[in-house]
Protein backbone atom coordinates (compact mmCIF):
# COMPACT_ATOMS: atom_id res chain seq x y z
CA UNK A 1 0.00 0.00 0.00
CA UNK A 2 2.34 2.23 0.79
CA UNK A 3 4.52 1.95 -2.33
CA UNK A 4 1.21 2.27 -3.95
CA UNK A 5 0.50 5.74 -2.07
CA UNK A 6 4.06 6.95 -3.14
CA UNK A 7 3.24 6.27 -6.95
CA UNK A 8 0.06 7.81 -6.90
CA UNK A 9 1.71 11.13 -5.30
CA UNK A 10 4.54 10.69 -7.96
CA UNK A 11 1.89 11.13 -10.94
CA UNK A 12 -0.30 13.60 -9.06
CA UNK A 13 3.15 15.72 -9.03
CA UNK A 14 4.44 14.63 -12.24
CA UNK A 15 1.55 14.56 -14.64
CA UNK A 16 2.33 18.53 -14.29
CA UNK A 17 5.75 18.02 -16.31
CA UNK A 18 3.60 16.13 -19.09
CA UNK A 19 1.88 19.27 -19.47
CA UNK A 20 5.25 21.32 -19.88
CA UNK A 21 6.41 18.89 -22.38
CA UNK A 22 3.29 18.95 -24.29
CA UNK A 23 3.63 22.64 -24.14
CA UNK A 24 6.87 22.49 -25.88
CA UNK A 25 5.95 20.02 -28.13
CA UNK A 26 3.01 22.43 -29.73
CA UNK A 27 5.69 25.54 -29.30
CA UNK A 28 8.27 23.07 -31.69
CA UNK A 29 5.45 23.10 -34.62
CA UNK A 30 3.62 26.68 -33.89
CA UNK A 31 6.28 28.72 -32.00
CA UNK A 32 7.78 30.29 -35.12
CA UNK A 33 4.60 30.97 -36.61
CA UNK A 34 3.02 33.15 -33.83
CA UNK A 35 6.71 34.78 -32.84
CA UNK A 36 8.30 35.32 -29.25
CA UNK A 37 5.45 37.87 -28.06
CA UNK A 38 2.63 35.87 -29.07
CA UNK A 39 3.13 32.67 -27.87
CA UNK A 40 3.81 34.35 -24.40
CA UNK A 41 0.78 35.18 -24.40
CA UNK A 42 -0.83 32.06 -25.10
CA UNK A 43 1.48 30.68 -22.38
CA UNK A 44 0.28 32.48 -19.69
CA UNK A 45 -3.68 32.37 -21.30
CA UNK A 46 -2.81 28.35 -20.61
CA UNK A 47 -1.26 28.70 -16.65
CA UNK A 48 -4.69 31.09 -16.12
CA UNK A 49 -7.07 28.62 -17.38
CA UNK A 50 -4.99 25.47 -15.56
CA UNK A 51 -4.49 27.32 -12.39
CA UNK A 52 -8.51 28.34 -12.63
CA UNK A 53 -9.26 24.21 -12.94
CA UNK A 54 -6.71 23.54 -9.98
CA UNK A 55 -8.10 26.41 -7.39
CA UNK A 56 -12.00 24.95 -7.90
CA UNK A 57 -10.99 21.10 -7.90
CA UNK A 58 -13.04 18.93 -5.98
CA UNK A 59 -11.67 15.99 -7.50
CA UNK A 60 -8.58 14.15 -8.22
CA UNK A 61 -9.16 13.99 -11.98
CA UNK A 62 -9.94 17.99 -12.18
CA UNK A 63 -6.75 18.53 -10.20
CA UNK A 64 -4.56 17.12 -12.88
CA UNK A 65 -6.27 18.13 -15.67
CA UNK A 66 -5.81 21.47 -14.61
CA UNK A 67 -1.91 20.74 -13.89
CA UNK A 68 -1.37 19.40 -17.28
CA UNK A 69 -2.89 22.50 -18.55
CA UNK A 70 -0.59 24.89 -16.07
CA UNK A 71 2.47 22.40 -17.35
CA UNK A 72 1.02 23.49 -21.28
CA UNK A 73 1.60 26.95 -20.55
CA UNK A 74 5.13 26.87 -18.82
CA UNK A 75 6.27 24.52 -21.18
CA UNK A 76 5.48 26.87 -24.06
CA UNK A 77 6.78 29.91 -21.92
CA UNK A 78 9.96 28.40 -21.01
CA UNK A 79 11.05 27.47 -24.11
CA UNK A 80 9.93 30.58 -25.87
CA UNK A 81 11.34 33.18 -23.50
CA UNK A 82 14.91 32.29 -23.60
CA UNK A 83 15.16 32.28 -27.08
CA UNK A 84 13.17 35.77 -26.43
CA UNK A 85 16.09 37.27 -24.29
CA UNK A 86 19.22 35.95 -26.88
CA UNK A 87 17.35 37.35 -29.81
CA UNK A 88 17.17 41.08 -28.61
CA UNK A 89 20.81 41.02 -26.41
CA UNK A 90 23.98 42.00 -27.41
CA UNK A 91 26.81 39.39 -28.23
CA UNK A 92 28.65 40.57 -24.34
CA UNK A 93 25.39 41.12 -22.41
CA UNK A 94 23.67 37.98 -23.60
CA UNK A 95 24.51 35.43 -20.43
CA UNK A 96 24.19 37.63 -17.85
CA UNK A 97 20.99 38.89 -18.76
CA UNK A 98 19.42 35.30 -20.55
CA UNK A 99 20.54 33.56 -16.84
CA UNK A 100 18.85 36.26 -14.96
CA UNK A 101 15.39 35.03 -15.87
CA UNK A 102 16.55 32.11 -14.27
CA UNK A 103 17.59 33.45 -11.40
CA UNK A 104 14.41 34.97 -10.78
CA UNK A 105 12.88 31.87 -11.23
CA UNK A 106 14.59 30.28 -8.13
CA UNK A 107 13.98 33.08 -6.11
CA UNK A 108 10.05 32.17 -6.84
CA UNK A 109 10.45 29.04 -6.07
CA UNK A 110 12.10 29.93 -2.58
CA UNK A 111 9.20 32.30 -1.92
CA UNK A 112 6.59 29.80 -2.63
CA UNK A 113 8.50 27.53 -0.40
CA UNK A 114 7.77 29.86 2.44
CA UNK A 115 4.27 30.99 1.22
CA UNK A 116 3.23 27.77 1.39
CA UNK A 117 4.93 26.87 4.95
CA UNK A 118 2.71 29.76 6.16
CA UNK A 119 -0.08 28.68 4.63
CA UNK A 120 -0.12 25.01 5.98
CA UNK A 121 -0.85 26.92 9.51
CA UNK A 122 -4.11 27.67 8.01
CA UNK A 123 -6.64 25.44 8.30
CA UNK A 124 -8.97 24.14 5.34
CA UNK A 125 -8.90 23.47 1.75
CA UNK A 126 -8.21 27.33 1.60
CA UNK A 127 -4.48 26.25 2.54
CA UNK A 128 -3.98 25.12 -0.79
CA UNK A 129 -6.12 27.06 -3.27
CA UNK A 130 -5.37 30.37 -2.46
CA UNK A 131 -1.66 29.31 -3.45
CA UNK A 132 -2.67 28.51 -6.35
CA UNK A 133 -5.17 31.00 -7.14
CA UNK A 134 -2.23 33.42 -6.72
CA UNK A 135 -0.46 32.44 -10.31
CA UNK A 136 -3.36 33.92 -11.96
CA UNK A 137 -2.39 37.18 -10.78
CA UNK A 138 1.36 37.07 -11.97
CA UNK A 139 0.15 35.61 -15.21
CA UNK A 140 -2.06 38.62 -15.90
CA UNK A 141 1.14 41.05 -14.83
CA UNK A 142 2.94 39.53 -17.32
CA UNK A 143 0.45 39.83 -19.90
CA UNK A 144 0.16 43.67 -19.14
CA UNK A 145 3.62 43.92 -19.57
CA UNK A 146 4.34 42.00 -22.65
CA UNK A 147 2.47 45.04 -24.36
CA UNK A 148 5.27 47.48 -23.68
CA UNK A 149 7.63 44.86 -25.24
CA UNK A 150 8.69 44.60 -28.80
CA UNK A 151 8.98 41.59 -31.24
CA UNK A 152 12.15 40.44 -31.63
CA UNK A 153 14.59 41.78 -35.02
CA UNK A 154 15.30 38.44 -36.21
CA UNK A 155 11.89 36.56 -36.12
CA UNK A 156 10.60 40.16 -37.92
CA UNK A 157 13.43 39.86 -40.85
CA UNK A 158 12.90 36.24 -40.71
CA UNK A 159 8.78 36.79 -41.54
CA UNK A 160 10.45 39.38 -44.24
CA UNK A 161 9.57 42.83 -42.00
CA UNK A 162 12.98 44.20 -42.23
CA UNK A 163 11.96 47.94 -41.54
CA UNK A 164 10.03 46.75 -38.38
CA UNK A 165 13.15 44.89 -37.36
CA UNK A 166 15.56 47.97 -37.79
CA UNK A 167 13.01 49.95 -36.17
CA UNK A 168 13.02 47.92 -32.81
CA UNK A 169 16.79 47.79 -33.30
CA UNK A 170 17.11 51.09 -32.84
CA UNK A 171 15.01 51.15 -29.68
CA UNK A 172 16.48 48.59 -28.12
CA UNK A 173 19.79 49.94 -28.84
CA UNK A 174 18.76 53.26 -28.32
CA UNK A 175 20.74 54.70 -31.87
CA UNK A 176 19.60 55.64 -35.55
CA UNK A 177 18.12 53.21 -37.94
CA UNK A 178 21.73 54.69 -39.79
CA UNK A 179 24.29 53.26 -36.82
CA UNK A 180 26.91 51.41 -38.16
CA UNK A 181 26.02 48.90 -35.31
CA UNK A 182 22.65 48.44 -36.40
CA UNK A 183 23.39 48.32 -40.14
CA UNK A 184 25.73 45.80 -39.79
CA UNK A 185 23.42 43.35 -37.09
CA UNK A 186 20.83 43.94 -39.83
CA UNK A 187 22.92 42.68 -42.61
CA UNK A 188 24.15 39.92 -40.52
CA UNK A 189 20.79 38.60 -39.85
CA UNK A 190 19.79 38.94 -43.64
CA UNK A 191 22.86 36.43 -44.12
CA UNK A 192 22.72 34.16 -41.31
CA UNK A 193 19.29 32.92 -42.46
CA UNK A 194 20.44 15.86 -13.51
CA UNK A 195 18.87 15.62 -9.62
CA UNK A 196 18.03 18.84 -8.88
CA UNK A 197 14.11 18.02 -9.09
CA UNK A 198 14.33 15.95 -6.35
CA UNK A 199 15.42 18.30 -4.42
CA UNK A 200 12.94 21.47 -5.65
CA UNK A 201 9.95 19.43 -5.70
CA UNK A 202 10.64 16.54 -2.97
CA UNK A 203 12.63 18.79 -0.71
CA UNK A 204 10.07 18.33 2.23
CA UNK A 205 9.83 14.67 1.73
CA UNK A 206 13.50 13.86 1.22
CA UNK A 207 14.06 15.92 4.59
CA UNK A 208 11.35 14.38 6.46
CA UNK A 209 12.10 10.66 5.31
CA UNK A 210 16.10 10.29 4.69
CA UNK A 211 17.13 12.99 7.24
CA UNK A 212 14.41 12.56 10.13
CA UNK A 213 13.24 15.87 10.58
CA UNK A 214 10.03 17.19 11.79
CA UNK A 215 7.13 18.02 8.68
CA UNK A 216 7.46 22.02 10.00
CA UNK A 217 10.91 22.09 10.61
CA UNK A 218 11.61 19.89 6.81
CA UNK A 219 9.66 23.00 5.18
CA UNK A 220 11.55 25.60 6.63
CA UNK A 221 15.00 23.87 5.73
CA UNK A 222 13.37 23.58 2.40
CA UNK A 223 13.02 26.76 1.78
CA UNK A 224 16.31 27.79 2.85
CA UNK A 225 17.65 25.11 0.55
CA UNK A 226 15.91 26.54 -2.04
CA UNK A 227 17.15 29.36 -1.38
CA UNK A 228 20.97 29.05 -1.64
CA UNK A 229 19.70 27.89 -5.26
CA UNK A 230 18.80 31.66 -5.94
CA UNK A 231 22.33 32.88 -4.39
CA UNK A 232 23.99 30.12 -6.54
CA UNK A 233 22.38 31.72 -9.53
CA UNK A 234 24.32 35.50 -8.69
CA UNK A 235 27.40 33.69 -10.02
CA UNK A 236 26.27 33.10 -14.19
CA UNK A 237 24.12 36.32 -13.69
CA UNK A 238 27.02 38.58 -12.68
CA UNK A 239 29.81 36.40 -14.36
CA UNK A 240 28.73 34.35 -17.32
CA UNK A 241 30.06 36.68 -19.99
CA UNK A 242 33.14 37.31 -18.38
CA UNK A 243 34.09 33.28 -17.23
CA UNK A 244 32.11 31.70 -20.23
CA UNK A 245 29.61 28.55 -20.39
CA UNK A 246 31.51 25.72 -20.40
CA UNK A 247 33.53 26.63 -17.41
CA UNK A 248 31.19 27.21 -14.90
CA UNK A 249 29.27 24.25 -16.08
CA UNK A 250 32.01 21.29 -15.65
CA UNK A 251 33.09 23.06 -12.30
CA UNK A 252 29.30 22.63 -11.56
CA UNK A 253 28.46 19.54 -12.23
CA UNK A 254 31.35 17.95 -10.55
CA UNK A 255 30.86 20.17 -7.50
CA UNK A 256 26.93 18.35 -7.70
CA UNK A 257 28.85 14.84 -8.03
CA UNK A 258 30.62 15.71 -4.88
CA UNK A 259 27.66 16.52 -3.05
CA UNK A 260 25.76 14.27 -4.01
CA UNK A 261 28.05 11.81 -2.94
CA UNK A 262 28.45 12.83 0.32
CA UNK A 263 24.59 13.07 0.98
CA UNK A 264 24.94 9.56 -0.04
CA UNK A 265 27.52 8.48 2.63
CA UNK A 266 26.37 10.34 5.33
CA UNK A 267 22.61 8.95 4.77
CA UNK A 268 24.07 5.54 4.69
CA UNK A 269 24.67 5.63 8.00
CA UNK A 270 20.77 5.28 9.22
CA UNK A 271 19.71 3.05 11.18
CA UNK A 272 22.61 2.83 13.59
CA UNK A 273 24.44 4.84 16.02
CA UNK A 274 25.71 7.74 14.21
CA UNK A 275 22.19 8.23 12.14
CA UNK A 276 21.24 11.28 13.63
CA UNK A 277 25.02 13.45 13.56
CA UNK A 278 25.82 12.23 9.97
CA UNK A 279 21.92 13.04 8.49
CA UNK A 280 21.78 16.18 10.52
CA UNK A 281 25.12 16.62 8.33
CA UNK A 282 23.98 16.10 5.36
CA UNK A 283 21.84 19.19 4.95
CA UNK A 284 25.12 20.86 4.18
CA UNK A 285 25.75 19.13 1.58
CA UNK A 286 22.18 19.78 -0.21
CA UNK A 287 23.10 23.65 0.49
CA UNK A 288 26.23 22.90 -1.37
CA UNK A 289 24.34 20.98 -4.09
CA UNK A 290 21.88 24.14 -4.95
CA UNK A 291 24.75 26.43 -4.71
CA UNK A 292 26.70 24.81 -7.62
CA UNK A 293 23.33 23.68 -9.24
CA UNK A 294 23.00 27.49 -8.84
CA UNK A 295 25.76 28.65 -10.39
CA UNK A 296 26.29 26.36 -13.07
CA UNK A 297 23.49 23.88 -14.81
CA UNK A 298 20.25 25.78 -14.00
CA UNK A 299 20.76 29.15 -15.73
CA UNK A 300 23.49 28.64 -18.08
CA UNK A 301 22.01 25.82 -20.41
CA UNK A 302 18.51 27.87 -21.05
CA UNK A 303 20.82 30.78 -22.40
CA UNK A 304 23.30 28.51 -23.99
CA UNK A 305 20.58 25.98 -25.69
CA UNK A 306 19.01 29.19 -27.68
CA UNK A 307 22.51 30.93 -28.79
CA UNK A 308 23.80 27.97 -30.31
CA UNK A 309 20.76 27.12 -32.93
CA UNK A 310 20.76 29.13 -36.42
CA UNK A 311 17.94 31.50 -36.52
CA UNK A 312 15.35 29.39 -39.25
CA UNK A 313 15.15 26.54 -36.75
CA UNK A 314 15.82 28.45 -33.32
CA UNK A 315 12.13 28.15 -31.99
CA UNK A 316 11.85 24.86 -32.95
CA UNK A 317 15.10 24.03 -31.37
CA UNK A 318 14.72 25.80 -28.19
CA UNK A 319 11.35 24.18 -28.01
CA UNK A 320 13.17 20.57 -27.99
CA UNK A 321 16.01 21.17 -25.52
CA UNK A 322 13.47 22.03 -23.10
CA UNK A 323 10.92 19.21 -23.75
CA UNK A 324 13.24 17.08 -23.52
CA UNK A 325 14.31 18.79 -19.85
CA UNK A 326 10.41 18.65 -19.40
CA UNK A 327 10.34 14.95 -20.55
CA UNK A 328 13.43 13.91 -17.86
CA UNK A 329 12.23 16.12 -14.91
CA UNK A 330 9.24 14.20 -15.43
CA UNK A 331 10.78 10.65 -15.38
CA UNK A 332 12.65 11.95 -12.51
CA UNK A 333 9.28 13.57 -10.33
CA UNK A 334 7.53 9.95 -11.32
CA UNK A 335 10.36 7.69 -9.96
CA UNK A 336 11.42 9.80 -6.89
CA UNK A 337 8.84 8.83 -4.06
CA UNK A 338 9.32 4.91 -5.00
CA UNK A 339 13.24 5.75 -5.22
CA UNK A 340 13.37 7.05 -1.71
CA UNK A 341 11.01 4.80 -0.18
CA UNK A 342 12.64 1.61 -1.27
CA UNK A 343 16.48 2.14 -2.32
CA UNK A 344 16.85 5.29 0.21
CA UNK A 345 20.07 6.70 0.35
CA UNK A 346 20.86 4.85 -3.00
CA UNK A 347 18.96 7.08 -4.89
CA UNK A 348 21.69 9.71 -4.51
CA UNK A 349 24.13 7.49 -6.05
CA UNK A 350 22.32 7.46 -9.22
CA UNK A 351 22.43 11.51 -9.38
CA UNK A 352 26.13 11.50 -8.68
CA UNK A 353 26.95 9.22 -11.57
CA UNK A 354 24.90 11.22 -14.22
CA UNK A 355 26.44 14.36 -12.39
CA UNK A 356 30.18 13.30 -12.92
CA UNK A 357 29.44 12.04 -16.50
CA UNK A 358 28.36 15.42 -17.26
CA UNK A 359 32.20 17.13 -17.07
CA UNK A 360 33.86 15.10 -20.02
CA UNK A 361 30.68 15.65 -21.77
CA UNK A 362 30.78 19.17 -21.59
CA UNK A 363 34.37 19.39 -22.26
CA UNK A 364 34.20 17.50 -25.33
CA UNK A 365 31.20 18.27 -26.88
CA UNK A 366 30.18 21.67 -26.13
CA UNK A 367 32.01 24.86 -28.02
CA UNK A 368 32.41 28.23 -25.60
CA UNK A 369 30.36 30.80 -27.12
CA UNK A 370 31.42 33.42 -24.94
CA UNK A 371 31.18 37.23 -26.64
CA UNK A 372 30.17 35.89 -30.03
CA UNK A 373 27.25 37.30 -31.84
CA UNK A 374 24.45 34.66 -32.73
CA UNK A 375 25.48 34.96 -36.11
CA UNK A 376 29.58 34.71 -35.53
CA UNK A 377 28.07 31.61 -33.21
CA UNK A 378 26.91 29.66 -36.62
CA UNK A 379 30.40 29.71 -37.70
CA UNK A 380 31.75 27.57 -34.97
CA UNK A 381 29.58 24.77 -36.36
CA UNK A 382 31.00 24.99 -40.14
CA UNK A 383 33.30 22.55 -40.17
CA UNK A 384 33.91 18.98 -38.57
CA UNK A 385 37.01 20.49 -36.91
CA UNK A 386 35.25 23.51 -35.19
CA UNK A 387 36.06 26.94 -35.79
CA UNK A 388 37.83 28.47 -33.03
CA UNK A 389 36.11 31.40 -30.74
CA UNK A 390 39.56 33.21 -32.58
CA UNK A 391 38.28 31.94 -36.04
CA UNK A 392 34.95 32.64 -35.70
CA UNK A 393 35.41 36.40 -34.48
CA UNK A 394 37.31 37.09 -37.22
CA UNK A 395 34.52 35.61 -39.94
CA UNK A 396 32.15 37.73 -38.31
CA UNK A 397 34.06 40.52 -38.01
CA UNK A 398 35.33 40.34 -41.64
CA UNK A 399 31.60 39.52 -43.06
CA UNK A 400 29.97 42.67 -40.82
CA UNK A 401 33.25 44.96 -41.96
CA UNK A 402 33.02 43.53 -45.38
CA UNK A 403 28.90 45.15 -45.20
CA UNK A 404 30.17 48.30 -43.33
CA UNK A 405 32.90 49.05 -46.38
CA UNK A 406 29.99 48.00 -48.84
CA UNK A 407 27.36 50.68 -47.08
CA UNK A 408 29.81 53.68 -46.84
CA UNK A 409 30.97 52.89 -50.35
CA UNK A 410 27.40 53.15 -51.64
CA UNK A 411 27.08 56.60 -49.24
CA UNK A 412 30.14 58.16 -50.98
CA UNK A 413 29.41 57.22 -54.50
CA UNK A 414 25.66 58.94 -53.95
CA UNK A 415 27.20 61.71 -52.50
CA UNK A 416 29.56 62.09 -55.52
CA UNK A 417 26.70 61.57 -57.39
CA UNK A 418 24.76 64.66 -56.00
CA UNK A 419 28.00 67.00 -55.78
CA UNK A 420 27.85 66.47 -59.88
Amino acid sequence: MAIMRTGFLGIIVSIYNIGCLLGCALNFFYGAQFGRRQAIWIAMGCIIAGAILQTSAFSVAQLMIGRIITGMGVGIDTSTVPTYQAELCKADRRGRLVTTEVLFTGLGVTIAYFFDYGMSFVDGPLAWRFPIACQIIFAFVIIILIFGLPETPRWLIQQGRVDEAVEVMSKVFNAPNTDPFIVAEKEAILNAWAGINVIVFYAPTVLETNVGLARNTALVVGGCINLAFVVGSLVPALGSDKWGRKKPMMFGAFGMGLSMMMVAILLSFNGTAKAHTTSQASIAFFLTFMLCFGASLNAIPWCYSAEILPLRVRAQGTSLAVMNNWLWVFVIVMVTPTMIANITWKAYLVFMACNFAFVPMIYLLFPETKGLSLEEIDYLFLKQDRLSLEDAHQQGNSANNSLANSKMEETAQLDMVEKI
